[in-house]
């Protein structure tokens, strides 16, 4: 009996998920950038009708207006999105593994991977963000990100904790 030395699995089943606060904070700014892209829109025909003259600054300020808008209406779309996809993402760990519920994935089951089956962990920047790799020692790897899981890192390091593999920066 190992009475000195702490269990390395987790006791009890624990969940990892996005924080609500945060997954709302971002669909809150993408239904307000939503909203402001119709404003954006009719900024835009004013500057078309209420002004009598033509010229290029005319022009010019009417087609950044409706530029503004599109884009408006674009980040707000994915961040509605986003948050939508990152509000059911979880990982659930217990003394056997830990089980990834992404929500691309078909069937709900999500991806199962034991805890003697970790063999690497990496860590890659791309571009800008850090994506965290896990392979297994079957082949198959799970990657997630910020755009995954709020809390990437984290996320990693407790994996790292619980199965005793480093992570491994990719350059």
């Amino acid at each position: 009996m190992n009475v000195g030395i702490a269990a390395p699995f987790p006791p009890s089943q624990s969940i990892f998920r996005n924080s609500r606060i945060l997954v709302g904070f971002v669909m809150l700014i993408g239904v307000v950038t939503l909203l402001a892209a119709p404003c954006l829109l009719l900024v835009a025909l004013t500057e078309i009708f209420t002004n009598g003259r033509f010229g290029f600054n005319s022009l010019l300020s009417t087609v950044s207006w409706l530029v503004f808008a599109i884009f408006a209406f674009l980040l707000g779309w994915r961040l509605c999105r986003l948050s939508l996809a990152m509000s059911h993402n979880a990982v659930l760990f217990d003394g056997r593994g830990m089980r990834f519920l992404l929500k691309g994935q078909k069937g709900g089951q999500g991806e199962v991977v034991g805890w003697h089956e970790v063999k690497d962990i990496y860590r890659q920047r791309t571009g800008n963000d850090v994506l965290h790799t896990i392979r297994t020692t079957d082949g198959r790897l799970i990657a997630f990100s910020s755009f995954t899981f709020f809390r990437s890192k984290a996320l990693a390091k407790r994996i790292s904790a619980i199965s005793g593999q480093p992570i491994q920066r990719l350059k």
